[in-house]
């Protein structure tokens, strides 16, 4: 049966973060990270558990225990593939306001692509 380390090390593989990033956006220090992915922790704390498990999209009771589903019925139905976890797990790092901003300038960056594309589906009609 696999530890609570090997699922916690699959699980962080497979989201796309780094250990820095998972580290950041744990607000844990590097060494208690180290520790928990070495199997040389007991594990994390509940609330860090939860934390971690939403962090790297998987259900919380697969991470503590390996038992259930490894993806429980929500995550999956807004499945993330992996740059738009490490995406999400950056926004999460940033205090609130920055994040905010950050979200705004994607909203104008999608919406200049999209006018973009019409632009160009429109010229493409005009010369059929």
């Amino acid at each position: 049966m696999e530890s609570y380390a090997d699922r916690l090390n699959q699980a962080l593989a497979a989201s796309g973060l780094t250990k820095s990033q998972f580290t950041t956006a744990m607000g844990l220090s590097y060494q208690a990270i180290a520790k928990a992915l070495e199997g040389k922790s007991k594990a994390f704390s509940a609330s860090n558990h939860l934390k971690a498990a939403s962090l790297l999209g998987v259900s919380a009771t697969w991470l503590a225990n390996g038992l259930g589903e490894k993806h429980d019925a929500i995550a999956t139905l807004g499945r993330l593939n992996p740059t738009e976890v490490r995406l999400v797990a950056l926004l999460r790092m940033l205090p609130e306001e920055v994040r905010n901003e950050a979200i705004a300038a994607f909203q104008r960056v999608a919406s200049l692509r999209l006018e973009t594309a019409q632009a160009v589906l429109n010229a493409s009609n005009s010369i059929d």
